[in-house]
């Protein structure tokens, strides 16, 4: 009838508490992870909702009521004139910045660093274009979304080289 060692019960008390601190840490922190991938789901969520209503409630008038779209050409670029079921209750300048917020916003939101870049580069256009071009605002911000967007087609490209090979053994078949 040999007593244990009071070092090692000791030791192994310290162990299983240190132990279990870093699991109730990870678990913590991936819960805080899980809570943040899960929220910032549905704030991406909630702005593809809202610019879609926002962008049905600009389109869809000028689309039934043509007087409500003229096009310009001024100093040449276009200049979309536009009436909104918004004039006289929000300032102009005000639904420019809701409407950049929700584009660059869901950018921003990405995981994926080279969206969240993207997004940085089309605010960086957006403040450009605000800034010389404000008179032609939506064909000028348009135009170098436009030309920016050919940086998605190089991620798209990039994620496609990624994916395994259709019918590649031991490896899902992603395709369909």
């Amino acid at each position: 009838s040999r007593l244990p060692n009071p070092n090692l019960l000791r030791r192994s008390t310290v162990t299983a508490s240190v132990t279990l601190g870093h699991a109730l840490r990870y678990a913590e922190g991936s819960a805080r992870g899980l809570l943040h991938q899960v929220m910032g789901h549905y704030l991406l969520v909630a702005l593809t909702g809202i610019g879609f209503l926002f962008g049905l409630s600009v389109f869809l008038p000028s689309f039934l009521f043509g007087d409500w779209l003229a096009v310009e050409l001024v100093n040449g670029s276009l200049e979309y004139r536009t009436r909104l079921i918004y004039d006289g209750i929000v300032n102009r300048t005000v639904l420019r910045i809701i409407y950049a917020a929700l584009v660059v916003g869901a950018l921003l939101l990405s995981s994926d660093i080279r969206i969240k870049a993207f997004g940085g580069v089309i605010a960086g256009s957006l403040i450009v274009t605000y800034a010389f071009y404000a008179y032609a605002f939506i064909s000028v911000w348009c135009f170098f979304a436009a030309v920016l967007s050919a940086y998605l087609i190089l991620v798209i490209h990039q994620n496609e080289r990624r994916l395994p090979a259709r019918d590649e053994p031991g490896r899902a078949n992603l395709h369909g």
